[in-house]
């Protein structure tokens, strides 16, 4: 129920401005920019993607490809706004530290994790701060507190369209808990033959559910026993997966990368026939674009 602050003493609203976070006393600035009572008014700066870094002290930095990297002093009684692309590391015990997030209107479109500890105490923390759903996801060399963490962490951002695990470790049953995700892209990087040797049926069975811009990309480990890895990766899509060289077009697939440069693309038998339809259209946009016309009509001139 909303409380009417206008009913609130001109000491008491002195005072909820005290007691505010800098994130909260600019959302309430936000909210009513005319109330008598809030001022000094908190300062803002919007900036595109920053790095928290959480060492023996938390340092930030705003990244730009047209700027660079340059340092954010965080002692200054600044909120800093984030819109495009959040980037934490080294996040391992829950201390108060992670109190930083206070002085943040966090809004990204998607946020990186990298050599962190993921708990849901940290994920729950987090989440409360952020102001719009999140649609890339990204973990680098993290660990999680427990297994249970993944399905949790699905849970709450249902609105994810990436999402990428790479160098953390996982089980061979990774899958089961994204069925509740519509994902476009999920990336697997550093996979060991144990994590091909999955359940084939309840693999086909989420693989078949996932919408038709669906791509798995899978890189292998380094490391693997090459010939042990063909032979589950054949037991894996033999019966329902048609191998191809070439990147399928209008259809999901799965994207396996090995150390030699070489890329698998497998796709459903099902869709086979859709992908050569789509494959055939795209050749056809190609040939009617203005600049095919322009290159054939100057190559029929040079020979004549």
């Amino acid at each position: 129920m909303p409380f009417p602050l206008n009913s609130l003493p001109y000491g008491f609203r002195s005072r909820l401005r005290e007691l505010s976070s800098p994130s909260e006393r600019y959302s309430l600035q936000i909210a009513a920019p005319n109330y008598n009572g809030l001022h000094p008014f908190q300062k803002f700066q919007q900036l595109g993607t920053i790095v928290l870094s959480f060492n023996k002290t938390v340092e930030c930095k705003r990244t730009s490809m047209l700027q660079g990297v340059s340092p954010i002093d965080l002692t200054k009684d600044v909120v800093y706004g984030v819109d495009t692309d959040l980037c934490i590391e080294n996040v391992k015990l829950w201390d108060d530290s992670l109190s930083v997030f206070e002085r943040f209107i966090l809004a990204p479109k998607s946020i990186h994790f990298f050599k962190c500890h993921i708990s849901t105490a940290f994920i729950t923390y987090l989440t409360k701060h952020l102001e719009k759903p999140i649609v890339d996801l990204h973990f680098g060399q993290c660990t999680f507190e427990a297994k249970h963490v993944t399905q949790y962490i699905c849970s709450v951002f249902q609105s994810l369209r990436s999402l990428a695990l790479l160098l953390c470790p996982f089980q061979n049953d990774w899958f089961e808990p994204l069925h509740s995700l519509n994902l476009n892209r999920l990336r697997l990087c550093s996979v060991s033959t144990d994590h091909i040797d999955v359940n084939r049926d309840a693999f086909v069975k989420y693989f078949k559910a996932q919408n038709e811009r669906f791509v798995l990309m899978i890189t292998l480990h380094a490391r693997r026993n090459v010939c042990e890895t063909k032979t589950k990766l054949d037991a894996l899509f033999e019966c329902d997966f048609t191998f191809t060289k070439k990147t399928p077009i209008g259809v999901k697939y799965v994207a396996i990368y090995n150390d030699n440069a070489e890329t698998w693309h497998y796709i459903l038998n099902d869709d086979i026939s859709r992908e050569s339809v789509a494959r055939e259209q795209l050749k056809i946009q190609r040939d009617r674009s203005p600049f095919v016309a322009m290159l054939k009509r100057s190559f029929e001139a040079k020979e004549l």
